[in-house]
């Protein structure tokens, strides 16, 4: 991207060949934290739908935002992540979403990963993993919109302006991710 473009996002973490990304958003004092399922196209110059509709819904919330996602490799589609995952990069990814919600006074987490976490076994599990890297900062989890008929949280792509955010019990959606209801 131009380097004479206006920056639209202070936190973007990525790798160097940037075909990862951990982390993309807008620092403040109050930023919302927000898991989907994996990035896209967004760059700290440029939007892609997922991130304009994120940033439109967190206006509501907080005044800074900070997208993560279960998985930090780049797909337009997630039928295109690998059948496997990397476990390093699964590590790297919990490590990089909890350095950044240490930072965070009582975080709270927007669960926005939808339908897709059951096209890959790895992430539900990097979910657990991340769950439990978080747990001892006792961060509220959130939603927006109902869940979908399969009981995940919905993608913000999925959603209709007029949703609105509620508690996500991520407790008893990881029982039941995890028994296989």
């Amino acid at each position: 991207m131009s380097e004479t473009a206006p920056l639209l996002y202070d936190i973007y973490l990525t790798a160097a060949n940037n075909t990862l990304r951990y982390a993309l958003g807008r620092g403040s004092n109050r930023p919302l934290l927000i898991i989907g399922l994996n990035p896209s196209t967004a760059n700290q110059y440029t939007r892609d739908q997922t991130l304009t509709r994120v940033e439109h819904f967190s206006r509501r919330r907080a005044n800074g935002l900070i997208m993560c996602n279960l998985y930090p490799l780049r797909a337009t589609d997630p039928d295109d992540l690998p059948k496997k995952a990397d476990p390093n990069l699964i590590r790297q990814n919990t490590d990089h979403i909890l350095n950044l919600a240490q930072k965070i006074k009582k975080p709270e987490i927007w669960a926005a990963w939808g339908d897709p976490i059951d096209k890959r076994s790895y992430l539900a599990e990097s979910l657990n993993h991340l769950h439990t890297a978080l747990a001892r900062l006792a961060p509220r989890w959130i939603q927006s919109g109902p869940t979908t008929v399969k009981g995940h949280p919905r993608h913000p792509s999925r959603l209709a302006y007029k949703n609105r955010f509620s508690a996500f019990d991520i407790g008893a959606y990881l029982a039941d991710l995890n028994h296989g209801s």
